[in-house]
């Protein structure tokens, strides 16, 4: 008798995890697509670092200064051009900066580097995930026991409850080429089916 209670418990167990495991799934398929998205910001940052400054925008902004501030840039606005000149040459000489040579246009290299072509060509995208999003009424039954088949660990009436909860992630992490297998068999099923 105690042992038909354990067994009857280990059996709840198991049906609460796999429960569990396939509300998580969904979960599991954004922190994906927000490591995807952190990678792809992380290395458009990288890339961005070698590149120009962006200018500072013009214009009136929200932001507020110190009255010392805004007094200095009052008292420039009012030099003249060869007030304008002194100030730099003073400016230089008391914070020691050293003049740069100003580059022409034509003396900027026209070439682009093998790096900034290989940036212009989109990235292949190598995994895929298979969601199932709706099915067709009549071909309920064949598609339940079709996703029996293809996700693995599940009995039917958990692929009937998985068929029921739609949309569902049916795989992810997979090659292109077994997502057009998949895809192909589920829709086969009456499934309608993305890919991402």
């Amino acid at each position: 008798r105690d042992r038909a209670l354990i067994d009857l418990y280990q059996q709840r167990a198991r049906g609460c995890i796999m429960t569990s495991i396939q509300k998580l799934r969904p979960v599991l398929a954004q922190l994906k697509t927000l490591r995807c998205n952190y990678r792809s910001i992380a290395k458009s940052r990288l890339l961005c670092s070698t590149a120009d400054p962006l200018p500072v925008p013009q214009g009136n902004s929200d932001k507020t200064y110190p009255e010392k501030i805004s007094r200095i840039v009052d008292e420039i606005s009012k030099l003249t051009l060869l007030e304008t000149a002194q100030l730099n040459e003073l400016l230089k000489s008391t914070l020691n900066i050293q003049d740069i040579p100003m580059m022409s246009a034509g003396m900027i290299p026209a070439t682009t580097s093998q790096a900034e072509e290989e940036d212009k060509k989109p990235e292949e995208q190598t995994e895929f995930l298979v969601r199932l999003v709706k099915f067709a009424d009549d071909s309920k039954i064949k598609l339940i026991k079709e996703i029996k088949g293809i996700v693995e660990g599940i009995n039917l009436v958990q692929a009937k409850k998985f068929v029921e909860e739609l949309p569902q992630i049916v795989k992810q992490d997979i090659s292109k080429e077994d997502a057009m297998k998949l895809k192909e068999r589920l829709e086969a099923a009456g499934g309608i089916v993305e890919m991402v």
